[in-house]
């Protein structure tokens, strides 16, 4: 829950130093008039809002084709560990007309920037995280990763030594030996960029995917059917599209149903304890 609290409300008041000069072009006027699909496509998972987007996903397809191992009979139950992180205050939604970061410990409002990166993060201790997709039509699941958040920011398993911080069965799938914990390192501190969360400045850091342990696995499960991927399955699936842009085609099946559906997807990070955390920003479903 975000329990920052806005230092004022409504928009800013005119700023003349934003206008266009005579004769120049009006980028806002363009963005602002752009056509508006209608659609119910995405969603944002770290601000529980429904978002529209360009609807043409083919540069997410995935051409590779693997084979990895399925299980069905495992009950599938949201994770108590589980937490938003770097989420800003407002509606943040990247529109021009968006009011976001007026919080008390912004540095300057005049910035008009939606400067964040938030996310759902999570480690093995975390176990599920639980989500309904609406309406799926098309058969196209694609999330979008954060891999490389460190162990101290993710605070809710802090202490935890399994799942949900319970008691061990013995013969369970968490039963899984992992790598020894670790804080932030001096390789995960980068010089060569400087990032913005909430009007502050922010550690330099690394956005790599952190080395996977031998143990490793990433869980995903569609309507209760897990698919398991080990490091180097994970990392043959995983696109980075951009700087800090990763994501994952979970599902490209056009004939997965035959009327729009209601569609439950769960993740789950496996053998790897506190070592690493992963974050989930967006999930694009058609």
């Amino acid at each position: 829950m975000n329990t920052l609290k806005p230092l004022y409300e409504g928009p800013d008041e005119h700023n003349p130093n934003f206008d266009i000069p005579v004769g120049e072009i009006d980028v806002a006027s363009i963005v602002s008039n752009r056509r508006r699909l209608e659609s119910t496509l995405p969603g944002v998972i770290g601000s529980a809002r429904a978002i529209t987007v360009n609807t043409d996903l083919k540069f997410l397809e995935s051409t590779s084709t693997f084979n990895p191992r399925r299980r069905v009979d495992e009950v599938i139950s949201p994770g108590k560990g589980w937490e938003v992180i770097d989420e800003p205050q407002g509606l943040c939604d990247g529109t021009y007309e968006g009011q976001c970061g007026y919080s008390g410990n912004n540095d300057c409002f005049l910035s008009g920037h939606h400067c964040a990166r938030g996310a759902v993060i999570g480690n093995e201790w975390s176990g599920w995280l639980v989500l309904t997709l609406k309406d799926l039509k098309f058969g196209i699941i694609v999330v979008k990763l954060h891999t490389w958040h460190n162990p101290d920011e993710q605070l809710t398993t802090a202490g935890w030594t399994s799942v949900n911080g319970e008691r061990r069965r013995l013969g369970s799938p968490n039963e899984i030996p992992t790598q020894p914990e670790r804080g932030i390192s001096d390789a995960s501190l980068e010089t060569d960029n400087i990032e913005c969360d909430m009007g502050r400045s922010l550690k330099m850091r690394s956005y790599d995917t952190p080395a996977l342990p031998d143990t490793f696995m990433f869980d995903f499960a569609i309507n209760g059917k897990i698919t398991s991927l080990n490091g180097v399955e994970f990392l043959a699936q995983k696109h980075d599209v951009a700087r800090v842009v990763e994501t994952l085609t979970l599902l490209d099946d056009p004939n997965f149903t035959k009327d729009p559906e209601d569609v439950e997807v769960a993740f789950r990070l496996r053998g790897s304890g506190r070592q690493l955390v992963f974050g989930i920003s967006h999930i694009y479903w058609a």
